[in-house]
């Protein structure tokens, strides 16, 4: 029935009327890389959808069925195609369509994918509309005879600091919104709120089914979600035609199976992880303030840290600390020992709740240095065991920074590579770079991407996820959830709370059908279904399988016995507070601190709390918390300078990044070009670069001395390697330029034959052969981040003198389109009003992190 009303709804859609736009899809003359046929039923469905929405000024979510560049572009120009038809003929009475376009997102994607469409018949450049947008920013649109002369002006904001005061004051006739696949956007929920409140239309798009966006949109306008495909013959996405049936992969199916670890000592670890989890779970719903709230937050880090462990403790110990994200485990029990001590006597319910937790983890710490890790004698078999034919394993971690640390630990207890695994057809990937991979796919230009540094294709992927994904993880999940076949290796505890979290995902991937029902009512006037949508599950759930980890031996399992459950309700709750995951931050950052001895970096702290921090007040309603010891940029005259926050005084004035905590230029300008083919190249080689370097030091560094005369020996340690490059040519004098490679404060060396020296001394092969390469990345980011820095200093020289805005249109790449404009909707400069000492402990992770309005506790 579902599948009936759904194709007399698209017939509706496309009888609508005869628009100019109608009439571009009908004939197909919406041309991608001046091709034609690139475009298919999807993109048909949902251009009509959005000029639905900008003709009724609804707010209105395309959630795309895949990654190909084409979809959001071209429907960006179907809606700048009705605009300029609209702008002369005024279909919507009422509207101003003189009004400029606002256009939100995170990267200046779109500007490249613009470009790629034209309108076949039209002398239209639709990448003509940022131009006028972002060279002339604030003019007036010129007043003539050619289509393209009335094009709509596009004025992008990326990432803004403050999305409603930039719509109050732009006052556009339309918002579009690129939400691509992002986990979720901070500034969704301001721009959707003013632009409800002022009945602005809000067009937008995105490709990740599972993101917070999704939710966020549905509460102040309209979703319809176009389920994606499941992979067939190694590839993701394609086209998609015909009826409903196909349009909604009705009857595409991902099977889901836990593996579930067995063995002597793994049902008293976990149940120890059980009762700790429901320990904090009646915590999580007790009323709370920031001092109890980060407690408890460190107690789910700490129960989280060690469900997740993958790795010999002993190993994780000592190796945690120097990879992005990682805490070491007596770190944390430290931790939460210091922010149990400093609760208040009138909070003795959570106190006694995260006591007890506290003594559970540590007695399920002490029980792994007993008897191992259970999940890293389980992926030592896992590894090992080959895949089906026609199949690739892929042993998926949240975080590249669990992944690097599973790779060094495989090396340094079994010599094995990555590259071994390979030959036994198992890779292992983190999340994000799945998603990359994914990405590489879908577009025909990002083939040297692949071919360079991810697998190569043609195989249908079983990703074998470690762990129990996190709230904060699930929507990085997307990818996984394409595959046929999807595994989890969990404990016995967290079996139920994984097949919970499948019933999610499972209807985020089927599309919410009521979501989307409610829509195509709402966009074709169609009548409501007289019953409730359904829709096959997209995620079956099979048996799952116990595994040995002290035989090895594997079994299909009946469920047995009751399934232990908790309420909505807590759980919930317990989210909330679940959502400070280390897991979140992919990739770490990049940086180039250091290309010198002549100013060093600030080493950062080592402790994930501090005793005491300071609460600033700035003009314009803003706030932060910072820990003493935390750098901020100052404006000094035309020039910023880093300073201590303990050394603020009332009157200066401060630069800040809004959604950063750690306010890296570097970050900021990465942020807005990754996903540019050839700067995700270059980002890949550098990052490739620091961890081949971190690990064929150590395992250098665990070989042989080497013998330089009778009773000497050349010793494996930072001096020694300088000495290695310096016989080799190199004119490095100081082991802490060394010290810098290997914490990653430099791009890469200056020099890009001290690259090739020390690939040959620590047999770095992909750095030996691809040394010049990694250099020209290296230089290439540096060129950006100098860009920035001249652009901004321009600009800081102009407000001195009462100049405003007037370098927004400053080009700082040509290659790219980034203009200055594009990261200063980012940029927060204040003037601090208030300073005050405030008593703790604070988690760092939640410091340095600009607000505006909120309570002051």
């Amino acid at each position: 029935m579902y599948l009936d009303w759904f194709n007399s709804a698209l017939a509706a859609l496309n009888s609508a009327d005869g628009s100019p736009v109608q009439r571009l899809l009908n004939d197909g003359q919406l041309l991608f890389d001046a091709q034609t046929g690139i475009g298919d039923a999807v993109d048909g469905h949902s251009a009509r959808l959005i000029v639905a929405a900008l003709r009724q000024r609804e707010r209105l979510l395309v959630v795309l069925p895949d990654l190909s560049p084409h979809r959001p572009a071209f429907l960006l120009a179907a809606a700048l195609v009705d605009h300029l038809w609209n702008s002369r003929y005024s279909y919507v009475e009422g509207f101003n369509w003189r009004r400029p376009v606002l256009y939100f997102g995170r990267d200046v994607e779109i500007r490249q994918h613009l470009r790629r469409v034209t309108v076949r018949g039209l002398e239209l450049n639709l990448a003509e509309v940022f131009a006028q947008g972002d060279i002339k920013r604030g003019a007036e649109a010129d007043e003539g005879n050619h289509v393209r002369d009335r094009l709509p002006r596009v004025l992008t904001v990326f990432a803004p600091a403050d999305p409603a005061a930039i719509i109050r004051e732009r006052k556009p006739s339309w918002i579009a919104v690129d939400c691509n696949d992002y986990p979720s956007l901070t500034w969704l929920k301001p721009a959707l709120e003013t632009a409800q409140r002022q009945r602005i239309p809000v067009l937008a798009w995105g490709q990740n089914p599972l993101s917070d966006s999704v939710t966020e949109f549905a509460r102040y306008g309209y979703v319809l979600t176009w389920p994606p495909a499941v992979q067939k013959e190694g590839r993701f996405g394609g086209p998609v035609t015909g009826d409903a049936k196909r349009l909604l992969h009705y009857g595409d199916v991902t099977s889901l199976a836990p593996i579930v670890l067995r063995g002597k000592n793994v049902d008293e670890f976990s149940g120890l992880l059980q009762d700790a989890y429901q320990s904090l779970l009646h915590a999580s719903s007790l009323p709370m303030r920031h001092l109890e709230m980060d407690a408890t937050k460190l107690h789910w880090r700490y129960l989280r840290s060690l469900e997740s462990l993958a790795v010999p403790l002993d190993f994780y110990e000592a190796e945690a600390p120097r990879f992005w994200g990682l805490e070491s485990l007596q770190n944390l029990e430290n931790s939460c020992d210091r922010f149990r001590s400093e609760l208040e006597h009138g909070a003795g319910d959570l106190r006694a709740d995260l006591e007890r937790v506290g003594g559970l983890l540590g007695k399920a710490r002490r029980a792994l240095r007993q008897v191992g890790t259970p999940l890293w004698d389980a992926l030592n078999n896992l590894s090992i065991e080959g895949s089906k034919q026609k199949e690739a394993r892929v042993l998926l971690f949240g975080s590249t920074g669990r992944k690097r640390l599973f790779l060094f630990a495989m090396l340094a207890r079994h010599n094995i590579t990555d590259v071994d695994l390979e030959g036994l057809g198992t890779y292992v990937l983190s999340l994000a770079e799945l998603r990359k991979w994914i990405r590489a796919q879908a577009d025909a230009r990002r083939t040297q991407v692949e071919g360079s540094l991810f697998p190569a294709s043609g195989l249908n992927w079983c990703p074998v996820f470690v762990g129990l994904p996190s709230p904060a993880t699930s929507p990085r999940l997307s990818g996984a959830l394409l595959c046929p076949r999807l595994e989890f290796v969990v404990y016995p505890h967290q079996r139920t709370s994984l097949i919970r979290r499948q019933a999610q995902w499972s209807i985020h991937l089927t599309g919410d059908i009521s979501l989307g029902a409610k829509t195509l009512v709402r966009m074709t006037g169609v009548s409501q279904l007289a019953v409730e949508p359904t829709m096959p599950d997209r995620i079956v759930v099979r048996e799952h399988i116990e595994l040995d980890i002290d035989t090895a031996i594997s079994k299909t399992a009946q469920t047995k016995g009751q399934i232990w459950t908790t309420t909505d309700a807590v759980s919930e709750v317990a989210r909330l507070l679940e959502t400070d995951d280390p897991d979140s931050d992919e990739d770490g950052y990049l940086d180039d601190r250091a290309t010198d001895d002549s100013n060093p970096p600030i080493e950062p702290s080592d402790s994930l709390w501090c005793a005491e921090a300071i609460r600033i007040d700035f003009d314009q309603g803003w706030h932060a918390v910072f820990a003493v010891d935390d750098l901020i940029s100052v404006w000094q005259g035309s020039t910023l300078s880093p300073r201590y926050v303990r050394s603020l005084r009332i009157g200066d004035r401060v630069m800040l990044i809004h959604g950063q905590q750690r306010h890296s230029m570097y970050e900021l300008i990465i942020s807005r070009v990754h996903r540019h083919p050839a700067i995700e190249l270059h980002l890949a080689m550098i990052r490739r670069w620091q961890d081949d370097l971190r690990v064929a030091f150590r395992q250098w560094q665990m070989r042989p001395q080497d013998v330089i005369r009778q009773g000497e020996s050349e010793p494996r340690d930072l001096g020694g390697l300088l000495r290695r490059l310096q016989a080799r040519g190199s004119q490095l004098v100081s082991t802490m330029t060394l010290n810098y490679w290997l914490k990653g404060y430099v791009l890469c060396p200056l020099n890009p034959e001290d690259l090739r020296r020390i690939a040959e001394v620590l047999d770095m092969r992909f750095v030996l052969q691809y040394h010049r390469q990694i250099s020209k990345a290296a230089t290439r980011l540096r060129g950006l981040h100098r860009g920035l820095s001249n652009r901004l200093n321009h600009w800081l020289e102009d407000q001195a003198t009462g100049v405003s805005n007037k370098n927004d249109d400053d080009v700082i790449d040509d290659d790219l389109g980034l203009t200055f404009g594009d990261v200063r909707n980012s940029l927060l400069f204040l003037r601090v009003m208030t300073i005050q000492t405030v008593k703790g402990p604070f988690l760092r992770s939640n410091l340095a992190r600009a607000e505006q309005g909120g309570d002051r506790d």
